[in-house]
């Protein structure tokens, strides 16, 4: 049975998707919906700002942005306003576990991403949470386009 489920998003253009298929499988089995947004510092900034002094703004303004765009993404979402949103910094993997165990989740739903050298050579978030962790998880892929691709 899932009673509760684990819906893990970002800024990326399939989170409406994995969002829609998390509110889908709620729905159909009245679980709870759990939002969780994992901050890291994105690969482009200098290394000296993944270790910011308490002073620095980045960790507010990227917080302050993250509840902006899932507030705009789970509008009109009923059961995803019922419980509060969850942003934590981190390696996206870990956070997203870590959640999932704290709340007593059933199923993570996270979204399938475009495949990188670094995620290739150290595996993909989805890829971690379903081989490492203890949850099961269900990956949402990219919707096929008019040609079948």
């Amino acid at each position: 049975m899932i009673r509760k489920i684990l819906v893990a998003l970002d800024d990326t253009p399939i989170s409406p998707r994995v969002l829609s298929a998390a509110s889908e499988i709620a729905e159909r089995f009245d679980a709870e919906l759990h939002l969780v947004r994992a901050l890291d510092v994105p690969p482009e900034f200098p290394a000296a700002a993944a270790d910011a002094d308490p002073h620095d703004a980045l960790p507010a303004f990227l917080t302050a942005r993250a509840r902006e765009s899932m507030a705009a993404l789970t509008a009109g979402n009923a059961r995803a306003a019922l419980h509060p949103l969850t942003i934590e910094a981190g390696d996206p993997w870990h956070v997203i576990q870590a959640a999932g165990e704290r709340l007593g989740v059933d199923l993570i739903v996270i979204g399938s991403h475009v495949f990188g050298w670094t995620d290739r050579l150290l595996g993909s978030v989805a890829g971690h949470l379903a081989n490492q962790g203890h949850i099961n998880v269900l990956v949402v892929r990219p919707a096929r386009d008019a040609a079948g691709k």
